[in-house]
């Protein structure tokens, strides 16, 4: 009784075995030709990514053909965080060098599915990064160039140099400003500020989130700034939420 109940739990712990390589050999080449997707298209090579790419993702390759895109990558982060039935979803954590040498950061969010042809990625969107987990440690010397990158930003936007703020910024929030950029007035969006506090609260993986505390204006204001760290080690504002004054 005792050999047969042992030979079972050996049959049920080698099944489980074989699932997980499975799953894991699946994981991976999903995850490499995301990866393939995402770096090519950073390069311009228009070819490579409709070679991983179906759908409204290979729409976006050919874009490509006319364009000049040119930037070295950096894929810090990519996994798979949904699965099933030959579909996924992916997320990248991606570090940019730009053709004219500025750097930046982004992350984004792919459908990829499995066809006769192999994995292919067939959405893909910007996002913001997910905060997960307790930060356990904070560096205050992290703490300090954010300091130095937020008191950047506020002294380029009483100048009204809109190009300059530009550098202090990355993702998502480099993006929108230099849509607004194009609309806002030749008066500067503040006139004076001061004060700047800064205290960290969360930090992972490149991720440095800090409650700030500065005057604007005649206000007393008060947000929650998200910094990334980009390929040379410089942080980056990639979101400012304001909570209060």
């Amino acid at each position: 009784m005792f050999n047969k109940i042992f030979v079972i739990g050996g049959i049920i712990i080698l099944v489980l075995f074989a699932f997980l390589i499975r799953q894991e050999f699946v994981f991976n080449a999903a995850i490499d030709a995301s990866k393939k997707y995402i770096t090519a298209l950073a390069e311009g090579n228009a070819q490579k990514a409709l070679e991983y790419s179906s759908g409204e993702a290979a729409v976006a390759a050919t874009r490509l053909m006319d364009g000049k895109v040119a930037a070295s990558v950096d894929i810090f982060l990519c996994e798979i965080v949904s699965y099933g039935n030959d579909w996924g979803k992916a997320t990248a954590g991606v570090r940019l060098t730009l053709s004219d040498g500025t750097e930046d950061i982004g992350w984004y969010s792919m459908d990829v599915i499995k066809n006769r042809q192999g994995w292919k990625v067939i959405s893909l969107k910007e996002t913001v990064p997910v905060l997960s987990g307790q930060g356990l440690f904070i560096s205050q010397n992290d703490v300090s160039q954010g300091q130095k990158i937020i008191t950047g930003y506020l002294e380029a936007l009483t100048l009204n140099d809109l190009e300059g703020a530009k550098n202090f910024l990355a993702g998502q929030a480099k993006r929108q400003h230099e849509i607004s950029a194009s609309v806002l007035g030749k008066a500067p969006l503040i006139k004076t500020y001061g004060n700047v506090q800064l205290r960290g609260v969360w930090e992972k993986n490149g991720l440095l989130v800090c409650r700030a505390e500065y005057h604007v204006d005649d206000r007393e204001v008060i947000s929650i700034v998200t910094l990334a760290e980009v390929k040379t080690g410089q942080w980056r504002i990639i979101n400012i939420q304001q909570v209060g004054t």
